[in-house]
């Protein structure tokens, strides 16, 4: 990078520490949605430069946290519930921000783990709410050989397989939020769906855990995936939305996201053809890559936002999502294509970030993300719709640091 570049990087990174310092400094909101996902920012800040204002801002937003926490009140899941504080900390031992996680979390882990089993009995098994999300901080290497850990993981497993749908080998699991049970509609995607299912089951048997499931699980998952392939590859190569029992239910088009669409599932076989060295999954994967490897701004479905001229700079459906899953496949691909397109979705970021941060007023959602009534404020400083989400991503690509994404469930 030349160093007319490097400065113009620097600015705007100081123009990002400012506005999300200020907006978390009350750590009035303390969840990885939102407070903690600054905490997380400034951490990763620290990580890669060791300045120590980075750390002294870790450490006075780690202090808030401490003295608010017993008194907010939190909602459900991995990134808006108490669960938020389990990869935050973690995170914060690895970049040194504090010597010792357990001083923080021992207390707090019985609650997670009850968190967790009230899931299971749900079958509530998503990254944001359920117990996907939030088992993340459970699967290490050593945790995992605990046999509290090791139990709750089986059981969790065993639930899964208890719960399966199976036609003709394919497994899956029908998408209870958005559609009437009785349609049998699956979510294909990573936050709600079957993607992060098999990426869990994956790392399960990268971490060497042993349960009887395992294989035919992964094995019926990665069936389904095949089958729901679009019969003609226009936009995307999977469907938005897919049912096996009822195809004239099926959207053909689905945009590009990490919650939804081709990329998390691109990055999920190519995962799984590392850690199962299975060659064939990998090519699968860059079969599903190239689909959207042209796409641009104007062809993704992005969302425009027409009265400030900015397009979505989200994590979870706009442009960070997109540069950041393009980084993470191609570590696996190392696609010269897919490095130039990098490029395109890192100076399309840069541009919209620019934009967003000169706005002072709130912004908001138009019709159809509008109810009639009333207007939906974007929450610019959040980590899935704004502004942390987006310069994480960058922090990835500029310094090649994705430990953080663990609260993802891309962290392999």
């Amino acid at each position: 990078m030349n160093q007319a570049l490097v400065e113009e990087m620097d600015s705007l990174f100081k123009k990002i520490d400012k506005i999300l310092f200020a907006s978390a400094k009350k750590m009035s909101n303390p969840v990885i949605n939102h407070d903690l996902g600054v905490l997380i920012y400034f951490a990763a800040r620290y990580k890669i430069n060791k300045e120590q204002l980075y750390k002294k801002r870790c450490i006075y937003l780690l202090n808030k946290f401490v003295a608010i926490f017993n008194d907010h009140e939190f909602s459900r899941g991995s990134f808006d519930g108490f669960e938020s504080v389990f990869l935050t900390i973690e995170y914060l031992k690895k970049c040194e921000i504090i010597d010792d996680a357990s001083s923080f979390l021992e207390e707090l882990e019985d609650n997670l783990y009850q968190s967790i089993m009230n899931d299971i009995e749900e079958n509530m098994f998503e990254v944001f709410y359920g117990s996907i999300g939030k088992i993340q901080y459970f699967l290490d290497e050593d945790k995992i050989k605990e046999d509290k850990i090791s139990n709750l993981i089986n059981l969790f497993v065993n639930s899964l397989w208890e719960s399966r749908k199976e036609i003709e080998g394919q497994i899956y699991w029908i998408d209870k939020v958005k559609y009437d049970e009785k349609l049998e509609v699956i979510d294909l995607g990573m936050a709600h769906g079957i993607c992060s299912v098999l990426i869990f089951f994956v790392k399960l048997k990268e971490l060497q855990f042993s349960n009887p499931y395992l294989d035919n699980l992964i094995s019926g998952l990665i069936k389904t995936f095949k089958n729901a392939e679009n019969a003609v590859k226009g936009t995307s190569f999977f469907p938005d939305v897919y049912s096996i029992k009822n195809k004239h239910l099926n959207l053909i088009n689905s945009r590009p996201a990490y919650c939804v669409g081709d990329l998390p599932i691109s990055y999920a076989f190519c995962y799984a053809g590392r850690v199962l060295n299975n060659e064939d999954l990998i090519q699968y994967s860059k079969k599903i890559i190239k689909v959207n490897a042209h796409a641009t701004v104007s062809t993704s479905s992005l969302y425009y936002f027409e009265e400030h001229d900015f397009f979505d700079i989200g994590f979870c459906h706009g442009i960070s999502s997109f540069l950041f899953l393009f980084h993470k496949i191609n570590r696996y691909h190392e696609n010269d294509f897919i490095d130039f397109k990098i490029e395109y979705w890192k100076k399309e970021l840069i541009k919209n970030i620019s934009k967003i941060i000169k706005i002072k007023g709130t912004i908001y959602y138009s019709h159809p993300y509008n109810e009639v009534r009333y207007k939906v404020p974007v929450n610019k400083n959040s980590f899935l719709n704004g502004l942390s989400g987006a310069a994480l991503a960058l922090l990835a690509i500029e310094y090649n640091e994705t430990d953080w994404s663990r609260f993802l469930c891309l962290n392999e």
